[in-house]
């Protein structure tokens, strides 16, 4: 009987498809909230200084987070990729390992 990971490369790849696709609607969702709070740029004093600085974070943190959700998706689609390689390799060796110990059983 084969053995297989527990990892499926499908569930892996849709998983690599949807963290993009989840990305990019973050961004938008996050691009259309801080075109909405441009007028706010106007705001003066401690208060528009205070509100400049945590727009500068949330778009510093938008960017980190969109980088990390995307890198996490390319890395959940190599490791489906790499599971399929990996449990081909492994099927070749066991079938090459079984060819073998049916010649040792022959022989004897």
């Amino acid at each position: 009987m084969e053995e297989r990971t527990t990892a499926d490369p499908v569930v892996l790849a849709d998983f690599e498809r949807r963290a993009s696709s989840i990305a990019d609607e973050l961004m938008a969702m996050l691009t259309k909230l801080a075109n909405d709070l441009v007028p706010l740029e106007a705001w003066v004093g401690r208060g528009g200084v205070a509100f400049q600085a945590t727009s500068q974070v949330v778009r510093d943190q938008t960017r980190v987070m969109n980088e990390a959700l995307r890198a996490i998706g390319v890395d959940a689609g190599v490791v489906g990729e790499t599971t399929v390689v990996a449990d081909e390799e492994q099927a070749s060796a066991m079938k090459t390992i079984s060819a073998a110990a049916d010649n040792i059983r022959k022989t004897l």
